[in-house]
């Protein structure tokens, strides 16, 4: 059939194909058509395509993959592959979402000019969640050495930006303004980067803790977890079945908060010198603990080597994202400031890239676990829930004394 319809979110491109979400009278509509054409959110496009409903296919690493229900929890319910696009007309979408997109696309540009491949692609999957860059072998690196995470913005990637954000602004202006300019500076960097399950979960805990640091009430890490959550499935119910990045991105943020307490007393034999490397070792072993038993059953593959390569990486990561978006800023202000910081990114980068390289290429970095039912998986959590209570109870050191009262 033959359709129109506008442009509804920013195009994204794969190594070969570029993923059009339109929405038409009908719903929104995906349609997958060969990368080359220069399409932009807001445009309107007459399609011609087969369009169906999506199935589910086989991944390489053995499991099922529900692509009707991802495609439900993004919204859509159709698909038409191999289409023919044609531009109609330009312009329609909001205009301030065009504008963000605008900067946001004029930044990639300077970035890519100025930094080569493939850490100009790192430095836009830090800061920004694009990993189309990264090619499908380095992809295949960040997997097995288990930080792919850092390049699909993840709420670690988030926080970094938050905090750039409300540390610039509280040191020009008062704490209410900074707030309320804050709240504005992280929904626009939501709506840059995409609003994926990961960067909506972690805009709204950001966003909550800023209206109640203006009430002067205490903020809880676990209530703002929940309250976003829920909201998020309300919003989206396919989510909670489907999306496997809310699904990780919550169980993972939930380790923090529930796990890294026990870690943290059982880690301080690690010296105070070393403080900063025992915090990422926490965070790492808690989140890693929290999401294995989802991640198995999602993904199928466990990386051997992800804690080491956590604990070398994550300190590295916002110096890196911290000269990305100078070296970018620059180029647009002061371009010859730009060309010496991007000598430093570059440096940033290639360590990231060079360690996940080399400890993705030890035989037994990672191995892929056989499909398994989905009853393992709360079986896994209540094993997890059985190792919390066995680190969490104190022997008691008068057990088997008789306590006499002595009176004086």
């Amino acid at each position: 059939m033959t359709f129109e319809g506008e442009i509804a979110r920013e195009p994204d491109e794969r190594s070969t194909t570029t993923h059009l979400y339109v929405r038409t009278d009908q719903g929104l509509i995906l349609v997958v058509t060969p990368r080359g054409g220069e399409w932009n959110y807001g445009d309107q496009v007459r399609v011609t395509g087969e369009v169906e409903r999506p199935k589910a296919f086989q991944t390489d690493l053995g499991r099922e993959f529900d692509y009707r229900g991802y495609l439900l929890a993004k919204g859509a319910a159709y698909m038409t592959s191999f289409a023919e696009v044609e531009l109609v007309d330009t312009g329609a979408g909001n205009p301030l979402i065009s504008t963000i997109l605008s900067v946001k696309h004029a930044f990639m540009a300077k970035l890519e000019g100025l930094i080569p491949e493939p850490e100009a692609g790192l430095g836009l999957g830090l800061l920004l969640g694009v990993k189309r860059a990264l090619g499908d072998d380095l992809e295949t690196a960040f997997r097995r050495s288990g930080i792919i995470h850092i390049v699909v913005l993840s709420g670690y990637n988030l926080a970094i930006v938050s905090g750039f954000i409300l540390w610039v602004l509280g040191a020009m202006f008062g704490r209410r303004f900074s707030a309320i300019i804050g709240i504005i500076g992280i929904l626009a960097f939501a709506i840059m980067v995409g609003l994926s399950a990961t960067v909506i979960r972690a805009s709204i805990m950001a966003i909550l803790l800023l209206l109640l640091g203006l009430t002067g009430r205490v903020y809880l890490v676990s209530r703002g977890l929940f309250v976003a959550g829920a909201l998020m499935i309300l919003w989206n119910p396919y989510s909670l079945a489907f999306d496997v990045g809310f699904q990780l991105s919550f169980l993972a943020t939930l380790g923090l908060i529930v796990v890294a307490p026990y870690l943290e007393e059982r880690l301080k034999l690690v010296p105070n010198k070393w403080i900063s490397a025992r915090e990422f070792l926490v965070a790492t072993l808690a989140t890693q603990l929290f999401v294995m038993p989802i991640l198995l059953y999602q993904v199928g593959e466990f990386s051997v080597v992800a804690v080491v390569v956590n604990v070398l990486v994550l300190p590295m990561v916002p110096v890196a994202m911290l000269l990305s978006f100078l070296t970018g800023l620059a180029a647009f202000v002061f371009p010859p400031l730009a060309s010496v910081l991007a000598l430093l990114t570059y440096v940033s980068l290639t360590y990231i890239v060079h360690l996940a390289e080399w400890f993705s290429a030890l035989p037994l970095a990672a191995f892929v676990v056989p499909a398994f039912p989905f009853w393992l998986v709360p079986v896994g959590y209540a094993l997890i829930a059985w190792f919390l209570w066995w680190l969490d109870r104190e022997p008691d050191p008068l057990k088997g004394w008789t306590i006499v009262e002595e009176k004086t």
